[in-house]
């Protein structure tokens, strides 16, 4: 097949599942920077990853396209089943000991109301390393709103698949927040 021409479904499906595989295998996230540029490495020059893919691109592209189309994509995946609306939500719950009813979820951020005193519950889905783009989505889309009278309680609800933080990590972060009244909850992977 030509160089430049795109994926079929099928090979795209089969190299995203041995890569997951590899990536489950070795423990991807909880790695550090050096050991997952090597694997880009190891993963360009598998003939089962790499090869595949040089039949279909030129060589230098062939790192990217892993990284980003191969990898980005499971770790997205792997982050939403983390904070997933319903997790996080039962997570809330108990903290406020109150039941809430999801009215409005999308573009990771969730907006619920509570039952009993009427008090909306704004959430963010997001990533440890990315909580400053979660917190700008939440204020972003609590801007648009107007609840006139009605408390409103703010979250970041953040996955954590990499290394664990220390306390003094998530403090700072936590003090962070508390400055735009905003509450934090991680969630490790």
């Amino acid at each position: 097949m030509a160089k430049g021409q795109v994926l079929p479904k099928e090979v795209k499906a089969r190299l995203m599942t041995n890569v997951k595989a590899r990536l489950e295998e070795i423990g991807y996230f909880s790695q550090g920077l050096v050991d997952n540029s090597q694997l880009l490495d190891e993963l360009s020059s598998d003939p089962e990853v790499g090869g595949v893919l040089l039949q279909y691109m030129k060589k230098e592209k062939v790192r990217t396209y892993i990284k980003d189309c191969i990898i980005g994509k499971y770790a997205k995946a792997k982050n939403s089943q983390m904070v997933s609306t319903d997790k996080v939500k039962s997570l809330i719950e108990k903290k406020e000991q109150e039941t809430i009813c999801i009215e409005e979820d999308k573009n990771q951020v969730v907006i619920g109301k509570c039952e009993n005193t009427g008090r909306y519950i704004y959430i963010a889905k997001g990533t440890v390393l990315k909580w400053e783009s979660a917190l700008r989505k939440l204020l972003e889309r609590r801007s648009r709103l107007i609840h006139d009278g009605i408390e409103i309680e703010m979250f970041l609800a953040l996955s954590n698949t990499g290394r664990k933080l220390t306390e003094s990590e998530k403090e700072n972060i936590a003090k962070t927040l508390r400055l735009v009244n905003v509450n934090i909850i991680i969630i490790n992977g």
